[in-house]
């Protein structure tokens, strides 16, 4: 049997992290070199938009701060204001950055900021905004999500 990552030395909360670093990092792939016309556009009308996963995703970050101050979000009420693409990933990786801190440094009581609204949710998203990439045909790479 392979060694876990507890064998290797790695506590709950170490594994968190690095998973957290790589869900960061390919959602933020998902985004690169996006125009203006694809950031927006829904070829699979099913699916969000990258500018909608990216506000939902920034709305998971708020949600894990207003909970740990003991307030209840209700979800689907933020909104991006208008701005340029660069300013709106900008204000997702404020909001990200809070977040993490808050999951990290509440992790062994609530472990699920991590877990749930960051790690699998974030992961979820980069496999639907990976699709949304690959059907705009814009020469997005599948494989660019990944550091290796």
């Amino acid at each position: 049997m392979p060694p876990s990552f507890y064998t290797l030395g790695m506590t709950g909360k170490d594994f968190a992290i690095s998973l957290l670093e790589e869900s960061g990092y390919q959602f933020k792939m998902c985004l690169a070199n996006i125009s203006n016309d694809g950031f927006i556009a829904k070829p699979l009308g099913h699916l969000m938009s990258l500018r909608e996963a990216l506000e939902h995703q920034t709305e998971a970050c708020i949600a894990v701060q207003m909970d740990a101050a003991g307030e209840k979000h209700q979800w689907g009420t933020y909104h991006f204001p208008e701005s340029p693409i660069a300013d709106l990933i900008e204000l997702y990786d404020v909001e990200r950055a809070k977040a993490v801190d808050i999951a990290l440094d509440k992790f062994d009581d609530h472990p699920h900021y991590a877990k749930d609204y960051l790690i699998a949710h974030e992961f979820y998203h980069v496999g639907q905004m990976a699709a949304v990439r690959l059907a705009l045909n814009d020469g997005f790479e599948a494989y660019s999500i990944y550091r290796f």
